[in-house]
């Protein structure tokens, strides 16, 4: 495994411990050009996540972390969408760092977050549980592309579907995060990370524009039916 790969993942395995993610920033910066010493900041502004908010240099790392996504927006993807007022880089926490590592990390070969699969699984808040079906429908590399659908009877007591585009990343082949993109229906963005296992994901979710969180899992289903006419391959 690539020594970014192992950095990264020692970095999300244990992300409360500060010494962890301070390493993973000193080899962003030693690799000498602007993208990753952009990381390497975003990473040290992150500080001790336990209590930062309360901190006295809070405003200032907040302030600095917006300023660099502002002047660099790709480093952190469609992150960067999901982004508001009151939510920040930094508030992203895991996720932040997943979706700086999909530009330097590598793609695992056992990786099965791959184009033409559904996944299935429940959305959970606060006492409601929605059916939900994620679908991939490209794959680049590290980056990912699809839709996800979810029924909502349970909280309207009628049939009601909200269906949501999607963009991530998957990283090392077991931290997975994206956000959702409303295609109708339902609130979004919302951003979503997740440990990513051989045939599920287990995580959470948070809508920052309605300060809202729960949590969600999924197993893989089937590949999506071959455009053609083809059949249906078992995933």
């Amino acid at each position: 495994m690539p020594e970014i790969d192992e950095l990264l993942l020692g970095a999300l395995a244990r992300f409360n411990d500060v010494e962890r993610r301070l390493v993973l920033a000193d080899w962003l910066e030693e690799q000498g050009d602007a993208a990753n010493a952009a990381r390497a900041e975003l990473v040290r502004l992150l500080g001790n996540t336990k209590g930062r908010k309360k901190a006295a240099d809070a405003p200032a790392r907040t302030a600095r972390a917006r300023e660099i996504v502002a002047v660099r927006p790709e480093l952190i993807g469609p992150l960067a969408g999901a982004l508001t007022d009151e939510y920040s880089p930094l508030d992203a926490g895991p996720a932040l760092l997943v979706f700086l590592g999909a530009g330097v990390c590598t793609r695992p070969a056992d990786d099965p977050f791959d184009a033409g699969t559904r996944w299935k699984g429940t959305l959970s808040q606060w006492d409601y549980g929605f059916p939900m079906t994620l679908t991939v429908r490209e794959r680049e590399g590290n980056a990912f592309g699809g839709d996800m659908a979810q029924d909502f009877r349970s909280l309207y007591g009628m049939p009601r579907t909200g269906r949501f585009r999607l963009a991530g990343a998957v990283v090392g082949g077991r931290r997975l995060a994206f956000v959702t993109d409303r295609a109708e229906g339902g609130v979004c963005p919302g951003v979503y990370v997740a440990e990513l296992q051989p045939l599920a994901v287990k995580g959470t979710w948070h809508v920052p524009s309605y300060a809202i969180k729960g949590s969600f899992e999924l197993v893989r289903a089937r590949r999506v039916p071959r455009p053609k006419g083809g059949a249906a391959k078992t995933g």
